[in-house]
C-alpha cells in the first residue's frame, strides 16, 4: 500500500510539548526529550519507508526546516489543537489522492520496524480502520485510515473507544492491534519509569538518563 499511503507526524514545538512531565522534567528537559522523539520518528520513517509520503504537521520552524531537509511535505499547524491538525492533514490527504493515511504520535518512545511494518507494508482492504491503543486503551497510538476520511478523526480522552464506535456503527471493518512499543508513548512520569524498566537502549533512554529519569 506504500505508493498510496500518507504517514502523517504530528508535532508540537518542542518548548510547548511534554507539559504533563513537568513533575519528573524541567523546561528544558521536556524540551529536550521533545526533540529527541521527534528526530528519532523522522529518521526511523526516512530510512525504513524513503518512498512513502511522511506529512509533518507542526507549528515548529525548527521541526519545519529538519522535516523538509529529509524530504517530508510540511504542513502549518494553526495551534488550534491536535484534532483539528489531524483534519487538516486529512482534507490534504484526499486533496492529494491519496487512499490512506497513517497517524501516527511523535512522542512514541519506541519505534520498532516490525511493528510499524505491520501498519505499513500491509495491504488492508477499504474501506477499513486499524488502530493501536495506548498502552491504557484510553488514547489512540496510531491510526490508519482507509480511505483518510473514512471515519473522523478526534483525539483527547478515550480516543480508542470513539474511533472504534464510529468506524462500527458505519459498518467499517475495523482492527484493533495491540502493539507493545507503539501503545506507549511519554506522556506521563510512569510513562517514563515504564519505558525506562525495559532497559532500552538508545536516544531516548540515553537523553532521559542524562536527566536522571533513572528507574524506580
Amino acid at each position: 500500500m506504500n505508493e498510496r499511503l500518507n504517514i502523517v507526524l504530528p508535532a508540537r514545538e518542542p518548548t510547548a510539548s511534554k507539559n504533563r512531565l513537568s513533575p519528573l522534567l524541567s523546561d528544558a528537559a521536556r524540551c529536550a526529550l521533545a526533540i529527541a522523539l521527534f528526530r528519532q520518528a523522522l529518521s526511523v520513517f526516512r530510512k525504513f519507508w524513503p518512498a512513502v509520503r511522511l506529512t509533518v504537521v507542526t507549528d515548529s520552524a525548527e521541526f519545519s526546516n529538519e522535516a523538509a531537509a529529509a524530504g517530508a511535505a510540511i504542513l502549518q499547524d494553526k495551534q488550534e489543537g491536535l484534532t483539528e491538525a489531524i483534519l487538516q492533514a486529512t482534507a490534504q490527504s484526499v486533496a492529494d489522492g491519496f487512499g490512506a493515511q497513517l497517524v501516527i504520535h511523535a512522542d512514541i518512545a519506541t519505534l520498532e520496524q516490525d511493528e510499524l511494518a505491520t501498519l505499513i507494508d500491509t495491504a488492508y482492504p477499504a474501506p477499513s480502520v486499524v488502530i493501536v491503543p495506548s498502552a491504557d486503551e484510553g488514547g489512540t497510538n496510531a491510526l490508519l485510515t482507509t480511505p483518510p476520511d473514512v471515519i473522523t478523526h478526534w483525539y483527547g480522552p478515550g480516543s480508542f473507544a470513539r474511533h472504534v464506535a464510529q468506524a462500527e456503527a458505519k459498518e467499517i471493518p475495523v482492527t484493533v492491534l495491540r502493539l507493545p512499543g507503539l501503545a506507549l508513548d511519554l506522556d506521563t512520569a510512569d510513562d517514563v519509569q515504564e519505558f525506562l524498566a525495559t532497559s532500552p537502549s538508545g536516544a531516548i533512554a540515553d537523553e532521559l538518563e542524562r536527566w536522571d529519569c533513572v528507574k524506580t
